[in-house]
């Protein structure tokens, strides 16, 4: 990598940190350690390989989220990459119930957006209905439901 593409990460690094204090640069294995001192999860943790290495990483504990950040001047999301992304996050969560968002944002590190979650794609029957719906849809709809 140039050093001016490494300047660009740097640049956005520093932004994202400003707006995410706890932001990490890489900090995938990290995470996945403190995911495995909490809940035990060293089987997955030690042995697995998620086949890429982020920009940056969060992890959220109050809800047991890993936010995967990429700065797409320095290592744009192809085809490839997002499966393998996505792959992980169905790996982790069945492994260890924790989620994982995908997160993006321009070279400036000002541009942040949501891509991808697994919630969206982890399904369970939503019992008031009996429809298969997304845990997003079931939160949606539990957040618009009035307590009766």
């Amino acid at each position: 990598m140039s050093s001016n593409a490494m300047s660009i990460e740097s640049f956005a690094l520093e932004k994202l940190k400003v707006r995410h204090p706890e932001l990490v640069k890489n900090g995938l294995r990290r995470v996945l350690r403190i995911i495995d001192e909490t809940i035990g999860a060293a089987e997955f943790v030690g042995d697995y390989t998620p086949g890429f290495i982020p920009d940056a990483t969060i992890w959220d504990a109050a809800n047991q989220t890993i936010k995967i950040f990429e700065i797409e001047d320095t290592s744009r999301i192809n085809a490839q990459k997002l499966r393998t992304i996505q792959r992980f996050g169905h790996d982790l969560y069945d492994e260890t119930g924790c989620y994982t968002e995908l997160w993006v944002t321009d070279r400036w590190g000002m541009d942040e957006k949501k891509v991808w979650q697994v919630k969206d794609e982890i399904m369970w029957t939503y019992e008031p209905t009996g429809e298969w719906l997304s845990e997003t849809e079931i939160d949606r709809r539990e957040q618009s439901t009035p307590d009766t």
